[in-house]
């Protein structure tokens, strides 16, 4: 996970790891907590999606900002896909 400085856009790693989420859960929530010192505009994720078997996605991004406000995803890109 990484976050983009709005003022240089610079892009920050703020979290790398394993899918919190348990393998064969079929679906769940994974919350990646990360603390930053800017306000953040643009997030990107990245994903070893051919290291899991199986059919994966994300349904929606959120970040709950520092007083547990929920601030949902406007929109999206996905640099691959196996839609049609």
């Amino acid at each position: 996970v990484t976050v983009f400085d709005p003022r240089s856009n610079n892009e920050t790693m703020v979290w790398s790891g394993a899918d919190p989420t348990p393998v064969g859960s079929g679906m769940g929530v994974s919350e990646i907590k990360f603390t930053i010192n800017f306000k953040v505009q643009r997030v990107k994720l990245y994903l070893k999606s051919s290291e899991v078997r199986g059919w994966n996605e994300i349904d929606a991004v959120a970040l709950i900002d520092k007083d547990g406000d929920t601030q949902w995803a406007k929109s999206a890109t996905a640099s691959s896909t196996y839609a049609e």
